[in-house]
This record gives structure tokens, C-alpha cells and sequence, in this order.
């Protein structure tokens, strides 16, 4: 943060305080969403899995955008748990109740493994962002820049408006583990 205000990259400033203090709504990048499985809660059974019968629908609701502050992110994933839950709320869960016949409490369950892609993600994007900067020659001794050096930042385009590279769409991705082949 403080090379981006001092350097004056204003973009690369603003996702920083993102990071740093959580996102608006419409402002998430794509990274920062969560996907997991719909479940209906059975007072018998527990956690029960949810199949809606329609991707669109299904999708939609278990897409979970991450507005929390990275360090509140990196906190959830230092917790023991290895499943996260985040609850539906009352309009959702009774859109839900109607949908499924079977008036429960729903939510989304996932993997706290992304959790830590979220982590990884922007600390890699951190560390690009440096190396970018010294290959530019954008040293800054003792955290002081050179007027030389802030006109590089402002005239290298990818220096300077590096943040946009975040925001790119990321679809049809397929992770599979613990597979032998």
C-alpha cells in the first residue's frame, strides 16, 4: 500500500484498501469467489445435500463472493474446521424451503482450501507487482522514490494499471484431487 500512495498508482492503491478492508458488492473480483454444495439441514440426519434440478439456479446460489478483509479471510483459514458454512438468509432460505418442499435452514458449504487460494492470489499478485516494479527499475531505496522513478510507474502502462490484470473472468475451471491418474 504504501509504495502504490507513494508512487501514486491509484489503481493499484484502491485494490490494496480492498484487500485491506473488504469490497463493495459489485466491486469483487472473480478470485474472491467460493463455490460449494447446497445443504438442507435434517434434524435427523444432519446435513443433507441439496440437488435443485436446475445448474443455473444451483449455481447462483452456491457461487459465494468473499467481501471480508484478507485478514479476516486468512483468519477462517487458520480455523480447525476444514468445512466453512455461510448460512442463507431469511428471504433465500424461504425461497428455498419453497423450491425444495422441506421447510429447514440451508446453506453453503466449502472447502476452507479457498480460503487459501484467495490468500495465495493476492499475495502472488503482490509479488508480481514488485518484481514488475524492479524490472521497470522502480527500486525505491528506504521506501523513497525518485522523481525519475514515479515517471516511470506513471508512464509503463502495465506498472500502472497492473490491478486491471485481477479482474479477469475465470470460467469452466476443473480441479480434481487426490486422484491416482
Amino acid at each position: 500500500y504504501v509504495i502504490a500512495k507513494k508512487l501514486k498508482l491509484e489503481e493499484f492503491e484502491k485494490w490494496i484498501k480492498y484487500e485491506q478492508s473488504g469490497y463493495e458488492y459489485n466491486k469483487i473480483p472473480n478470485y474472491r469467489f467460493v463455490k460449494g454444495e447446497l445443504k438442507a439441514w435434517n434434524p435427523m440426519c444432519g446435513w443433507i445435500p441439496v440437488v435443485l434440478g436446475n445448474n443455473e439456479l444451483e449455481d447462483t446460489i452456491t457461487k459465494i463472493p468473499m467481501r471480508s478483509p484478507i485478514s479476516c479471510i486468512f483468519d477462517l483459514y487458520n480455523t480447525k474446521c476444514e468445512i466453512l458454512t455461510s448460512n442463507m438468509n431469511a428471504e433465500c432460505n424461504q425461497l428455498l424451503s419453497n423450491i425444495c418442499d422441506f421447510d429447514t435452514k440451508y446453506a453453503v458449504h466449502f472447502g476452507k482450501n479457498q480460503q487459501y487460494q484467495i490468500i495465495s492470489t493476492v499475495k502472488n499478485n503482490i509479488l508480481e507487482w514488485s518484481l514488475l516494479l524492479e524490472e521497470n527499475k522502480i527500486i525505491g531505496e528506504g521506501l523513497s522514490f525518485t522523481e525519475d522513478e514515479k515517471n516511470i510507474a506513471h508512464k509503463t502502462e502495465i506498472v500502472n494499471q497492473y490491478v486491471n490484470n485481477f479482474f479477469s473472468n475465470v470460467e469452466d475451471i476443473s480441479l480434481q484431487q487426490g486422484t491416482t491418474y
